[in-house]
């Protein structure tokens, strides 16, 4: 049986207890994990364990960010790549045209009009409105509010819990319903809103989400779009780095370490590619995978990669943060056996730390505390 809590007051409560456990970790880091812990929660975890699992993923999330010129997630990472031709700029016109029932509406909801509340030089003061109105809702929630709302969570999962014992039947408990949308800041960076019913913002994100969503715009321009009339743009080919952090699940909890597992997702949205584009495309994806590696990439997987994964598998030290006394001259030996190179064991170490960042799926170090 699943029994999640999705609930973004559980969220906040994870968050908060997260941040007192190990207030060294970036904010934007537990702020970005709170939810992905909160909808992976099964209801009988304690809220300190689930603090304390933010905090690993949050700093899961540092280390991969650290040196990473594309940022996380499927919206922040998207990057056009190709040039603006007739056919993206009439595409561009009619995803506006098909758009604008629902833009009109939410203009006329949010500012009583239909026009777009700010100039399109304004978008700063756009995105100071999202924020108050964001932290507005936020700072409205009181602790008491918040307890009894857990208290009646805690009694919806304990009737699943009588539902599955009586009937023998499944029972999944759902306490919310999120909108989440991306929007882009005024230095470039990009933030994730998330709303539940009763935000004020709701709606607007799930218009924001479901227009990019239907039409292949990117989620930061329709943002732009309703709030300042910028026609967002059509790209005919766009690159996405997939990341993924999380533990493999069983019934109330993960098991196993936590795996980092990485992509690159090219989306063509024309038949109006050139072979000099498709070269452009192919370089782009080159450099996306680097930069996202620390200090980044120095060649292909080769045979002697495989070679020293092999054997760091063989002498168990392939899934260990740091290896016992005398773990890398076991290696090197078996290395030099095997290849017929001198090499030191400081050289064997470099060598294992790119192997492991030429793999897309890994395991990735968890701690609760620096």
């Amino acid at each position: 049986m699943s029994k999640r809590s999705t609930g973004r007051l559980s969220v906040e409560r994870i968050y908060q207890e997260a941040r007192e456990l190990n207030p060294k970790v970036p904010d934007w880091a537990l702020r970005r994990a709170a939810p992905k812990v909160a909808s992976e929660a099964f209801g009988t975890e304690s809220l300190l364990e689930l603090a304390a699992r933010c905090v690993r993923r949050a700093q899961d999330y540092v280390e991969v960010r650290e040196g990473s010129e594309v940022r996380e997630g499927s919206q922040e990472s998207a990057r056009p790549i190709l040039r603006i031709t007739p056919y993206s700029r009439v595409t561009a016109q009619e995803i506006v045209r098909m758009i604008t029932p629902a833009v009109a509406r939410v203009r006329l909801m949010y500012f009583g009009s239909k026009e777009p509340p700010f100039a399109s030089d304004e978008y700063a003061e756009a995105v100071e409105w999202i924020k108050r109105k964001n932290s507005e809702y936020w700072l409205s929630l009181t602790d008491e509010l918040i307890k009894r709302r857990e208290r009646l969570m805690g009694e919806l999962v304990k009737l699943a819990d009588d539902f599955e014992r009586l009937t023998g039947e499944s029972a999944e408990v759902h306490f919310d319903y999120p909108a989440t949308c991306h929007y882009e800041l005024a230095d470039g960076s990009v933030r994730e809103l998330y709303t539940t019913r009763r935000h004020p913002l709701f709606a607007f994100a799930l218009v924001v989400s479901s227009s990019a969503r239907l039409t292949g715009a990117l989620e930061p321009e329709i943002v732009r779009h309703i709030l300042c009339g910028v026609e967002p743009r059509f790209y005919r080919a766009i690159i996405r780095l997939h990341r993924e952090i999380g533990q493999v699940l069983f019934p109330n909890q993960g098991i196993g370490d936590y795996i980092r597992r990485e992509e690159v997702v090219v989306t063509f949205r024309s038949p109006e590619i050139s072979r000099e584009e498709l070269s452009a495309v192919f370089q782009h994806i080159v450099a996306a995978w680097r930069s996202t590696r620390a200090g980044g990439l120095t060649g292909r997987f080769t045979e002697k990669d495989e070679l020293l994964h092999r054997l760091m598998v063989e002498l168990g030290g392939a899934n260990r943060a740091q290896q016992p006394r005398g773990y890398w001259k076991a290696v090197r030996e078996r290395w030099e056996e095997l290849t017929g190179e001198s090499v030191t064991d400081k050289a064997l170490i470099l060598r294992w730390r790119e192997v492991k960042k030429k793999i897309s799926s890994q395991p990735v170090a968890s701690p609760t505390s620096n």
